[in-house]
């Protein structure tokens, strides 16, 4: 498909560097002419999973957002919940560790709440299971 579009606050530099680069799989810039130095008229090419309307302004950052499919959504959400899991899972092993050396004698309590590091690993199965839906 292809869209006519208004890109407004931009430069050219942005421009060439956003799309030239191929920063994203799902719409590449065909054409654009520049109205003033604010704002640039755009043939876009994208796939049917985008939906653009005609003639519609847009702000760069929004465009590119607006590109994104709901599955590269779900793969961005997947990564920053695994990094999570790692902080989480580091910050169970830092309290282990400063636990010292006989705290279990005089304790009868010695474990920790993995409520939080469960919550995520929960998360990541439904993202998961979203994104297998969608592939």
């Amino acid at each position: 498909m292809e869209t006519y579009i208004y890109i407004n606050k931009t430069n050219p530099q942005e421009v060439s560097k956003k799309f030239n680069e191929g920063v994203n799989k799902n719409a590449e810039i065909r054409y654009y002419n520049f109205i003033d130095e604010t704002k640039c008229k755009a043939l876009i090419r994208h796939s049917g999973d985008v939906i653009l309307k005609e003639n519609a302004t847009y702000s760069l950052i929004g465009f590119i957002n607006r590109c994104d499919t709901k599955l590269d959504k779900l793969k961005r959400k997947l990564f920053d919940l695994e990094t999570k899991l790692y902080f989480e899972q580091d910050r169970q092993h830092q309290m282990l560790n400063n636990r010292g050396w006989g705290y279990g004698m005089r304790h009868s309590k010695i474990g920790i709440s993995t409520k939080r590091e469960d919550f995520i690993k929960e998360r990541i199965a439904n993202i998961k299971q979203q994104i297998k839906e969608l592939e």
